[in-house]
């Protein structure tokens, strides 16, 4: 029988642009420890591929759709898929998280692996799978300055549209909402860590969350993580997305607000102050009346369009996987 010993997960939850590359290349340079690309299989496979018993055939069929979504990645992660099946027909494991977790260590050549760290921003919509599916988790909750990120995001290249300027306004802090409850919900298995302390206080914030984690700290880490960043040399687009996170750590992601364009900053405002404080952010912008009511009226339909594509996005996952092969093609 297959050893029922399951290497444990942790997750970085985060939004976009909040640092979760950066933190997961860090881990990756762990000896102990491999922190992964993106990817969205497990979630796929999550959910339509829970069963009692698994045979040759399921694991030809979980292999076969592992790069639905998110392809750009397929190159990234750079798996070996007849390897991985060779190895899954001849364990026979009889339990989900066993066979993702089969998957995932292909990825690396490391061994004595006490940890696999994951992350992706959808993972934020689907924590209750998560929980069901990798049994004693723990998260990662990474969060960044929303005036820093807003700037990131609108700084990027390709230049990010009007209409996801303004969806940006009020992300932060609905995601920051959902995230104060996980934490409430389960304080032994979450941690908190901010952005700016990552890049200010490094060593100790990786040595906090290596406590957390369960993992003895290795100081090498900082100066192994650039031998530990995913290869996003074969896509030009996150080549682009991903550049801050090859280069040295310095202050000049930080305390971006002044060249954020004030009808902005007053949307930033306007939303997230009352939260950001939560988490050791500030903000000084002044609001009239008037600008409350415009700034209403200008985001309602996005807040709506917002609940919706994410509602959509979520139920997608759901359709039938044949059906999602010709919907991403």
């Amino acid at each position: 029988m297959y050893n029922q010993h399951v290497i444990p997960s942790a997750f970085i939850l985060s939004l976009n642009r909040s640092g979760s590359t950066l933190l997961s290349s860090m881990l990756n340079a762990h000896s102990q420890i491999i922190g992964l690309p993106e990817s969205s299989f497990i979630l796929n496979l999550a959910i339509h591929f829970q069963k009692s018993k698994y045979t040759n055939s399921d694991y030809e069929k979980i292999l076969a759709c592992l790069w639905i979504r998110m392809k750009a990645f397929e190159k990234v992660w750079n798996i070996d898929k007849t390897a991985i099946l060779k190895k899954l027909q001849q364990d026979q494991p009889q339990c989900l998280e066993q066979i993702i977790k089969e998957i995932q260590l292909q990825y690396s050549t490391k061994k004595d692996i006490s940890l696999i760290i994951d992350k992706n921003p959808i993972y934020n919509h689907f924590l209750n799978l998560l929980d069901s599916t990798f049994h004693g988790n723990k998260k990662i909750i990474l969060v960044r300055d929303y005036c820093d990120r807003f700037h990131s995001l609108i700084s990027g290249i390709p230049k990010t549209s009007y209409f996801k300027q303004l969806f940006h306004h009020f992300s932060w802090s609905i995601q920051m909402s959902e995230y104060i409850k996980v934490q409430e919900k389960n304080p032994h298995s979450v941690i908190l860590i901010r952005f700016e302390d990552l890049i200010l206080s490094t060593e100790e914030t990786l040595e906090k969350i290596c406590v957390f984690l369960g993992i003895p700290f290795e100081k090498n880490i900082i100066e192994n993580r650039m031998k530990s960043i995913p290869n996003f040399s074969e896509n030009i687009e996150l080549a682009i997305k991903h550049k801050r996170t090859s280069q040295v750590l310095d202050l000049n992601q930080l305390n971006k607000s002044e060249l954020i364009p004030i009808k902005d900053l007053k949307a930033l405002h306007f939303f997230n102050s009352k939260l950001g404080k939560c988490f050791g952010y500030s903000s000084d912008v002044q609001l009239s009346l008037f600008d409350k009511t415009m700034i209403i009226l200008k985001h309602l339909p996005v807040l709506l369009v917002y609940r919706l594509f994410f509602l959509a996005t979520k139920l997608s996952y759901y359709m039938p996987i044949s059906i999602q092969k010709i919907l991403t093609k």
